[in-house]
């Protein structure tokens, strides 16, 4: 006698299982940009409309639904960076990589999380850096050649100017006409090099400084 299987089912429950994954993530993804990464795992189940047991199955530590929201988002940054490189003018390129990155900053909170604070556990930004610091090398490399970029720029600073770029969208969130490009404009014309700039203080910080700056800074906020 020959039994009949309904394979139908299983791959039900598969899709089922996706589909809870996808919702996941789009909750996540929703929530980080509108209120960081603070936002905690009963709020994204909630907002999923799963339950908490589920989230877990899928993403046993909220940085692994981190990661999972971020493995996408950090392609904004590399498709900016690649844009600037394809500009026929370097300092067009750099200009408008730097205001998509502040525009990401100023509408997507999560995001901006990931790219400024401490991200050793973040194995999405540490995919991203990975691909996208030697295209910021080759960026800041060409507007150099071409004398667009301030002497002693480095690519290290760009970093640091995001960071600051973080505080002037939050310093500005409740004011008027989204004042944070104010800031993004004077930050690039800080950078723009013309005849006659005086010498940077200092250089570029490291690779090892900018880690270590942002564990500091991530510490000092968990102790506020």
């Amino acid at each position: 006698m020959s039994v009949s299987v309904d394979s139908s089912k299983p791959r039900r429950l598969r899709a089922d299982a996706e589909r809870n994954r996808q919702a996941i993530l789009d909750a996540a993804t929703t929530l980080f940009a509108q209120r960081g990464l603070s936002v905690s795992t009963d709020e994204v189940a909630s907002a999923a409309g799963v339950g908490i047991g589920t989230l877990y199955r899928h993403f046993p530590a909220k940085q692994d639904l981190v990661n999972g929201v971020f493995d996408q988002q950090m392609q904004i940054v590399t498709d900016a960076a690649l844009r600037a490189l394809d500009a026929d003018d370097p300092w067009e390129g750099i200009t408008r990589m730097f205001r998509e990155l502040c525009e990401t900053a100023a509408t997507d909170r999560g995001m901006c999380e990931v790219m400024t604070d401490a991200d050793d556990q973040c194995v999405a930004s540490t995919r991203a850096r990975e691909t996208i610091t030697p295209l910021f090398e080759r960026i800041v490399t060409r507007a150099h050649a071409a004398g667009q970029l301030r002497p002693g720029v480095g690519a290290n600073d760009f970093v640091v100017l995001m960071s600051m770029m973080r505080g002037a969208v939050e310093m500005t969130a409740s004011m008027p006409d989204e004042k944070w490009r104010r800031y993004c404009q004077l930050l690039l014309d800080g950078v723009h090099g013309s005849p006659g700039d005086e010498p940077l203080i200092g250089s570029a910080p490291t690779d090892d400084e900018i880690t270590a700056a942002k564990a500091a800074f991530a510490e000092r906020g968990a102790g506020r």
